[in-house]
């Protein structure tokens, strides 16, 4: 079964991809990037969490077979990502998430340097 990281950093990757085009309207428009970003941000946390319910359901005490029913295919493919990746998958979740984390930082600081007033020499 894949480690819930790895379905948690799937679940934020499709959040920034489906906000991507707000983000990038916002950057290339030149507007205060605070309403796209703060969405944006929602969105990937939401869905990275939506995406490994079946995994707190398992924990809670719900049956296995439930869990990893073809139903639970709803949540992002939860079941069959477990089966294609059986091994875990743990570094491949490290390695997607440090890099959404490290994509949302440098999208922070892009918009706070479009807010601070640039230093007059």
């Amino acid at each position: 079964m894949a480690n819930v990281t790895l379905h948690f950093s799937l679940g934020m990757l499709l959040g920034a991809v489906l906000a991507a085009r707000s983000v990038m309207q916002a950057l290339r428009a030149r507007h205060r990037m605070s309403n796209s970003l703060r969405r944006a941000l929602i969105l990937m946390y939401a869905l990275g969490l939506y995406a490994t319910i079946p995994h707190w359901l398992s924990r809670l005490g719900v049956a296995e077979a439930l869990c990893n029913g073809w139903w639970m295919n709803l949540f992002f493919f939860y079941p069959t990502i477990g089966r294609l990746r059986p091994d875990g998958g743990t570094l491949i979740g490290q390695v997607l998430l440090s890099l959404t984390v490290a994509c949302q930082y440098v999208l922070l600081l892009v918009a706070i340097r479009r807010v601070t007033p640039k230093a007059s020499s």
